[in-house]
């Protein structure tokens, strides 16, 4: 071996080894998040409310999803994406990015919009339970973003949490119907049939499709089209019968 090939091989070894670090690093990151959510939740009350958390199911042929918590009570079936970032948060419901700010501005990080995300959680959910009109997306984030830059209905901090669960709302869920939304969940996860590994092999497939220009629901071609307001984006070409739909960026 050339010598002066060492020293390039001991960087690229670096390389990886960081960016293993780091992807274990959010991942613990992450799951710290999950459990302070959790305890917030606290414990499944026949009768009053009904607690999953890491709900992860399969969706159709080579789809899986994961949802960090659901919480059943009378006003409505609530689906909360759980979020452990630190910095200020910029963002809005219609960006499909958003952005993370460390360091006085030093440090900009981009993250897919989490409305979004729990939004597709949402309809697999309701395409799964066979119900509709019943859900909330909530964004939770943990103490330690700074949420002043976002403007969304969907988002809140962990100390907002328990104040918004108990918030009266358009839909009022009967006991019967609350245990057997319960039921229909925890029948999902015994039949989940998928690991996580799995899940996350399905998520690179998906972003690879859509990067072919293929609709990751039904397999057809994504077409570019335009919006009432003038704005373009990718939708799927079967419409209406897939309404799938991404925008440019």
């Amino acid at each position: 071996m050339k010598y002066f090939l060492i020293p390039l091989l001991v960087l690229i070894a670096a390389g990886v080894l960081a960016l293993v670090f780091f992807t274990k690093r959010t991942r613990r990151k992450g799951a710290r998040g999950e459990r302070e959510i959790s305890k917030l939740l606290g414990r499944t009350k026949r009768g009053k409310q009904y607690v999953v958390n890491d709900l992860l199911f399969l969706c159709g042929e080579g789809q899986s999803c994961q949802i960090d918590h659901i919480l059943i009570n009378r006003n409505g079936v609530f689906v909360i994406e759980t979020k452990n970032y630190a910095g200020e948060i910029f963002g809005s419901d219609g960006e499909r990015e958003w952005t993370q700010v460390l360091g006085r501005g030093n440090v900009r990080n981009k993250l897919y919009n989490p409305v979004m995300q729990n939004e597709a959680h949402i309809r697999r959910l309701s395409k799964a339970l066979h119900a509709k009109d019943i859900f909330r997306n909530l964004v939770v984030f943990l103490p330690g973003a700074d949420l002043r830059h976002v403007s969304s209905k969907c988002v809140f901090s962990a100390a907002e949490l328990p104040d918004i669960l108990r918030r009266d709302s358009n839909v009022r869920l009967t006991e019967a119907q609350m245990e057997r939304l319960f039921r229909d969940l925890s029948r999902l996860r015994k039949n989940c049939g998928v690991t996580k590994r799995q899940h996350v092999r399905n998520i690179k497939r998906t972003q690879k499709k859509i990067e072919k220009g293929i609709c990751p629901r039904c397999g057809k071609k994504l077409v570019l089209r335009q919006a009432d307001d003038g704005s373009f984006f990718y939708g799927c070409s079967a419409f209406p019968q897939c309404k799938f739909k991404r925008p440019l960026s």
